[in-house]
């Protein structure tokens, strides 16, 4: 912001000089923050059934995944460019549904020890370190330049408990607390955090019916040459259910998964003989590149006429 003196009529008061030289900086805008967003990044492996990250990006075995949240004041010329900050509240949103609820009294999600874990030598004052089905939060009474979040699906396991992992695109927010006066700003707000991706094909099917008058038909084409497993998941009445393996996609081949699925979601206790008709949720994640495959879906109600469903393949 600069400053410069003229009359009502527009006359400079100060005629000496060149323009800029009549004019004065009063006040210095500068970011208070210098700031790297955290990344979350991997890649799921479908070989080992969507429950662990690929060998590449888990060199010697660790499965884990590291986040930093690099937020730090500004410092230009041996000043701090920087409001005094009494905490800073650090939230990464994703889908954290397969994460195992340890206490189910108590509210959100209780994850086991080591799922998420939070360096303490990062965070000053490390507290409320909370998940949710939608966000992990923790607090510090600081920001700092590589705080670090570590996520270990590994942790999660147990003997009957091993989800599978979900493709997703994570955000991040930080914000601050302020003091003299008191007052909050986010650093980050919603900011891109990495993704969680497949090495293989996934194709969503946002629509098929189900039940005693439905009939339906899926079809797997794979063009490429490899082979690869066929997975799935259904979404029913608000849940989700891990369908297993349901086929083999072969090289050059056109693969049905009519009854495959149907016997799969029975066996998941889904009832499918009425007593009306309702939708599902398809996933179906194959291990073969994303590029070889197209699914065909479409349904049919009773005698009334096939409609064909637009799914993540079809509809591209």
């Amino acid at each position: 912001m600069h400053f410069s003196a003229k009359t009502n009529t527009g006359l400079d008061l100060d005629t000496g000089g060149t323009n800029d030289e009549r004019k004065v900086d009063l006040v210095k805008v500068v970011s208070q923050f210098t700031t790297t967003a955290p990344s979350f990044a991997r890649v799921i492996d479908v070989e080992q059934q969507r429950r662990r990250f690929t060998d590449a990006d888990a060199p010697n075995g660790d499965y884990t995944v590291d986040g930093q949240f690099n937020i730090v004041s500004l410092v230009t010329g041996g000043n701090v460019y920087a409001r005094p900050i009494t905490g800073v509240k650090h939230t990464l949103a994703g889908d954290f549904s397969w994460v195992r609820d340890t206490d189910a009294n108590t509210a959100g999600i209780q994850p086991a020890a080591g799922v998420f874990v939070v360096d303490p030598a990062t965070c000053p004052g490390l507290a409320n370190l909370t998940v949710t089905v939608n966000a992990v939060s923790f607090e510090c009474t600081a920001v700092a330049a590589n705080t670090t979040l570590t996520i270990d699906p590994e942790a999660n396991r147990t003997a009957t408990h091993n989800p599978v992992l979900p493709t997703q695109t994570f955000s991040a927010t930080s914000e601050v607390t302020y003091s003299g006066p008191v007052a909050t700003g986010k650093v980050f707000d919603a900011v891109g955090a990495g993704s969680w991706t497949l090495n293989g094909s996934s194709v969503y099917i946002p629509y098929m019916l189900y039940g005693p008058t439905a009939e339906q038909t899926i079809q797997l084409t794979n063009k490429g040459n490899q082979n690869g497993d066929i997975f799935a998941t259904a979404v029913v009445g608000g849940n989700t259910l891990d369908l297993g393996k349901v086929g083999t996609s072969n090289a050059r081949t056109v693969t049905s998964l009519n009854a495959a699925i149907r016997n799969a979601m029975v066996a998941k206790g889904v009832n499918l003989a009425g007593p009306g008709n309702f939708a599902v949720g398809l996933t179906l994640v194959t291990n073969v590149p994303e590029q070889d495959v197209t699914v065909y879906s479409a349904y049919q109600r009773g005698n009334g006429d096939r409609l064909v469903v637009v799914n993540d393949s079809n509809g591209k």
